[in-house]
């Protein structure tokens, strides 16, 4: 007579200390813990909401990031809404990108050796480089400059600000 045969279904249960298995195939969970778990070095709530908390240097990288890239294209006065819909989308798979890079590197192999194959997170990076590629192309890859005020223009811009300034009132921009 077998152990098992006296005990009683529950305390089999009982006596198994074999984890539970975690049933998540796209790696969101994981990407989540290893994000939180580098101890806000590299935690970027925009993954996960629309508010960014400037207190995390990644956060503070990011947003640096998109002041370059707005200048890139001339200054925010030269960026439609439509283009700045875009910046965000650029940025936001340009961050993806870079924590898949990270997480591509902390493998010990990229190759499946069973199905002889890449990883598919591998593959799922590459779709995201190409998106971020198209992306930049309809953004425009060349650097824009910003439009300089002729002389009379900003003549006029200071003779408004003194106005302004005399009347007592706060100048306008």
């Amino acid at each position: 007579m077998s152990l098992s045969a006296t005990l009683s279904a529950s305390e089999v249960k009982m006596a198994d200390p074999k984890p539970r298995r975690i049933y998540s195939k796209s790696g969101l969970n994981t990407l989540k813990a290893d994000v939180s778990r580098r101890k806000g070095r590299t935690k970027v709530r925009l993954l996960f909401d629309k508010r960014l908390d400037l207190r995390i240097p990644a956060a503070r990288a990011l947003v640096s990031e998109r002041d370059a890239w707005i200048e890139d294209m001339g200054g925010p006065e030269a960026i439609s809404a439509k283009q700045m819909t875009l910046l965000d989308a650029a940025l936001r798979t340009n961050l993806y990108v870079q924590h898949l890079d990270s997480f591509l590197m902390q493998q010990a192999s990229l190759v499946n050796f069973k199905k002889r194959s890449v990883i598919p997170v591998l593959r799922e990076r590459q779709v995201l480089v190409d998106s971020l590629a198209r992306i930049l192309s309809m953004l425009g890859l060349e650097r824009k400059e910003r439009s300089a005020l002729t002389l009379e223009d900003y003549a006029e811009v200071v003779a408004q600000r003194k106005a302004a300034q005399a009347e007592g009132g706060v100048p306008s921009e």
